[in-house]
C-alpha cells in the first residue's frame, strides 16, 4: 500500500529569518509530503533563502495580498490527499503528519494535535491544551459549538483530509475577526474531528521589535531614532508626574501599559537603554520577578536599565508611600532590593549618583524628585554569555537556572552519536528546551578540535561570561570541554554540576533556587523525550523529576 501523500502549505511574508527552520521542520517529516511554500511579495532575503531549496520545495510567488491569499494559493496547488498549514516561523515535529495521518479512521475528517505556545512577548510558553483547556472541552465528532466563542487552534495543529475543504478557503474578515478562527468554523460544520493529545508542534508568539509599539504610542513619538531607548512608568500627560525623555519610547499608563505587562512589543536585545523614575514602588512585590526579566530580555549586549527610586524604607524617607505628594508605595524599595532584583534578572548590578551611568551618555539620567539618601540610584548592565554543553540532553539543561537568569547563547559542542540517538532529533529537542528556557539561540558543533572551536567563537562573538563544565567530570567529552574553555576564555569562565565517576554531583557552581522557575525547568525536561529511552540517561532524568519537583514542594 502506498503512504498517502501530505501537503504542508507555508505562506511566508518577510520572515527569511525563520522560514528555513519552518521548511527544514516540514522536509524532515517521516511521511510522505510535497512542501509549497507561497512567498507573499515579501521585499526581504526570503527569495534569496528559497533559492537554496530549489527542487525541494514547491514554489509560489504573489504580489503581496495578505496571509489569506497566500494560505488559498498553496491549498489551491496542492496535490495531496491530505494538507496541513505551517506559519513561517513555526515548527513542526518530524512525526506530526504520520502520527496524525495514524489517527484517521473513515468517519474522521481532520485530527488536531497538541502545540507547544512559546510566547517571547511574556518570555514563557505553554501548551495549548493548557492555555484553552481541552481537557474540559471533550474535543471530538461535531465540534462547531465549542468554535464559537472563541478560536482555541492553532494554524498548524490540524491534518485534515483536502477533500473537506471542498470551496471552504480563508477570507479577509471586516470586523477584525481572526481568519483562521472563521475557516476553522467553516470546516467544523462539515467535517468530524479527532483529537490526539500529543505535542506535535511548536507556535512562536513573535516580537518583530518597534513596528509593533502601541498605535498611541507611535502616533505620539513617530520618530524615535536610533538607538531605541525606553523611558518607562513616566506618568500622566498634564499632571506633576509626566516627565518624559525627547528621543525616547515613552511608555506611561495613558496608553494602557503597566509594568506587569512586560515589553513584548519590543524583540530581544532591541534597546540599549532603559530609564525608569519613581515608578517601580509602585508595582506589586510579586510582578516583580517577571518585570525585571523583561528588562535582561529587551536590553542588547551592553545595555543599561537605570533606576531612580525612592528608598521607602530609609529613616529619612517622607513616608512609607516615599516623597512628599506621592500616593502610598505598594512595594518597599531600597538600593540593595533593587540590585538584587536585578542580580535576579541576570545583570550586573551597582549603585550610581545622580548624574553618572554607566550608559555612553547621560541621556538616561533626568531630574529627580528629592534629594539623596531617599532618593537612590542604581544600574543594571546586561553582558554577553555562553553556555557550552558537551552533549543534547539534559545536560544542557543543568544550567537551566542559569539560562533563565542570563538568557545566553547556548553552544552544543559535540553532535549526538552512538546510543544516544539520532542527532537531529537530539539538536532539535535542545532547541525546543532551550526555547521554553528563553535561551537567545542554539548553535550546533561537528566535536572537532573543541579548542579551535571556541577561539574561533571567541573572535567573532567575544562574550564576556562562559559557563562551561566541571573539569573533574569522569565524561571525557565533558573534560574536554571544560579544559578548552579554560584554555581560551581563562577567568571569563564559571564551571556547573556535571558528572563524576557515573553519578550527578553538584560540582561547579550552584545557582540560588528560585521556586518560581521550577515549572519552566520541568516543561523543558520534558521536551527531550528520545531520553526516557536511554536506559542510563533514564534515571538522571527521574532524579531531576525527582529533585524539582521536592523543592517545588
Amino acid at each position: 500500500m502506498v503512504p498517502s501523500l501530505t501537503s504542508i502549505v507555508i505562506p511566508t511574508y518577510n520572515h527569511a529569518q525563520w522560514l528555513p527552520e519552518a521548511i527544514e521542520s516540514a522536509l524532515a517529516q517521516t511521511a510522505p509530503v510535497e512542501v509549497i511554500v507561497v512567498d507573499d511579495g515579501s521585499t526581504d532575503d526570503t527569495a534569496k533563502v528559497l533559492e537554496g531549496y530549489s527542487g525541494r520545495v514547491r514554489l509560489i510567488v504573489l504580489p503581496h495580498g495578505g496571509p489569506s491569499k497566500g494560505r488559498n494559493a498553496g491549498i489551491d496547488a496542492a496535490t495531496g490527499e491530505f494538507l496541513m498549514l505551517l506559519d513561517a516561523d513555526d515548527l513542526i515535529a518530524p512525526t506530526k503528519v504520520e502520527r496524525q495521518l495514524g489517527a484517521f479512521s473513515p468517519d474522521v475528517d481532520w485530527v488536531l494535535c497538541d502545540v507547544l505556545i512559546s510566547d517571547e512577548g511574556k518570555g514563557r510558553s505553554e501548551l495549548a491544551s493548557a492555555r484553552y483547556d481541552y481537557g474540559r472541552k471533550e474535543i471530538g465528532g461535531w465540534i462547531a459549538r465549542l468554535l464559537e466563542p472563541a478560536n482555541f487552534i492553532p494554524i498548524m495543529s490540524p491534518l485534515l483530509r483536502r477533500s473537506v475543504l471542498a470551496q471552504i478557503r480563508f477570507m479577509d474578515s471586516d470586523d477584525g475577526t481572526p481568519e483562521d478562527w472563521r475557516f476553522w468554523q467553516k470546516i467544523a460544520r462539515v467535517g468530524r474531528v479527532r483529537y490526539l493529545p500529543e505535542v506535535l508542534a511548536t507556535y512562536h508568539k513573535r516580537r518583530t521589535g518597534r513596528n509593533r509599539l502601541p498605535k498611541a504610542a507611535r502616533a505620539v513619538f513617530p520618530n524615535i531614532t536610533e538607538p531605541l531607548r525606553l523611558n518607562l512608568g513616566c506618568g500622566t500627560p498634564g499632571t506633576r508626574s509626566w516627565h518624559p525623555i525627547d528621543g525616547f519610547v515613552n511608555l506611561d499608563k495613558a496608553l494602557d501599559w503597566r509594568f506587569e505587562d512586560g515589553l513584548g512589543q519590543f524583540a530581544d536585545h532591541s534597546v540599549a537603554g532603559i530609564s525608569i523614575s519613581h515608578a517601580l514602588m509602585y508595582v506589586a512585590d510579586q510582578h516583580w520577578p517577571f518585570v525585571f526579566s523583561e528588562f535582561s530580555r529587551v536590553l542588547g549586549e551592553g545595555g543599561v536599565v537605570r533606576i531612580t527610586e525612592d528608598d521607602t524604607e530609609h529613616p529619612q524617607s517622607a513616608r512609607r508611600g516615599g516623597w512628599k505628594g506621592s500616593d502610598p508605595a505598594l512595594t518597599m524599595t531600597s538600593p540593595a532590593r533593587l540590585k538584587a532584583a536585578l542580580a535576579r534578572a541576570g545583570l550586573v548590578a551597582s549603585d550610581v549618583m545622580p548624574e553618572e551611568t554607566h550608559y555612553r551618555d547621560r541621556s538616561l539620567c533626568q531630574a529627580q524628585h528629592g534629594p539623596v539618601p531617599n532618593v537612590c540610584f542604581v544600574e543594571g548592565v546586561k553582558l554577553r554569555g555562553t553556555v557550552f554543553s558537551p552533549h543534547n540532553d539534559d545536560e544542557s539543561l543543568f544550567t537551566a537556572f542559569t539560562i533563565l537568569r542570563y538568557r545566553p547563547r547556548v553552544v552544543v559542542c559535540f553532535p549526538s552519536v552512538s546510543d544516544y540517538g539520532d542527532s537531529a532529533v537530539r539538536e532539535q529537542e535542545t532547541r525546543e528546551a532551550m526555547s521554553v528556557l528563553g535561551a537567545v539561540d542554539v548553535e550546533q558543533w561537528s566535536g572537532g578540535d573543541i579548542e579551535a572551536e571556541m577561539r574561533a567563537f571567541d573572535a567573532r562573538v567575544h562574550p564576556i561570561r562562559v559557563w562551561s563544565p566541571d573539569a573533574h567530570a569522569s565524561h571525557p567529552d565533558h573534560v574536554a570541554v571544560a579544559r578548552a574553555a579554560a584554555a581560551v576564555f581563562g577567568d571569563r569562565v564559571t564551571t556547573y554540576h556535571t558528572y563524576r565517576d557515573g553519578q550527578k554531583v553538584r560540582a561547579g557552581r550552584v545557582v540560588e533556587f528560585e521556586p518560581e522557575w521550577v515549572e519552566q525547568k520541568m516543561r523543558a525536561l520534558l521536551r527531550y523525550p528520545s531520553q526516557l529511552r536511554h536506559p542510563r540517561a533514564h534515571v538522571f532524568f527521574t532524579q531531576d523529576l525527582m529533585e524539582y519537583y521536592g523543592e517545588a514542594s
